[in-house]
């Protein structure tokens, strides 16, 4: 059976535990990388929030090369857009982009 765990700060770990998700891990910018290095090994995918994938990229780098599927998820500080793009390019190899203009027209 998969493993999912989510790791984010204390807001996003409640509403997930609420929802039923089961191995929720608080988190801070301080103490991520030794939550991630405790759960790398039990979980087959890891969801980590925006504000702490950017603070331990380098570690989720490691724990992706070792076959594990580790996905950003937003949260207050932002995120998502940025994260989703890295995985697509690094999924596909190249980056897509849009060339739709924003503006709008008429009145």
């Amino acid at each position: 059976m998969t493993q999912l765990y989510l790791v984010g700060n204390e807001l996003v770990v409640t509403g997930f535990g609420l929802a039923g998700v089961k191995n929720v891990y608080t988190a801070t910018p301080e103490n991520i990388i030794d939550v991630l290095n405790d759960i790398k090994n039990k979980a087959d995918i890891i969801v980590v929030t925006n504000e702490l994938y950017i603070c331990a990229e380098e570690c989720i780098d490691k724990i992706r090369s070792s076959g594990k599927l580790v996905v950003g998820i937003p949260d207050r500080s932002g995120g998502g857009g940025d994260i989703i793009s890295k995985l697509i390019k690094d999924t596909v190899g190249f980056e897509i982009t849009s060339n739709k203009s924003d503006k709008q027209e008429g009145g």
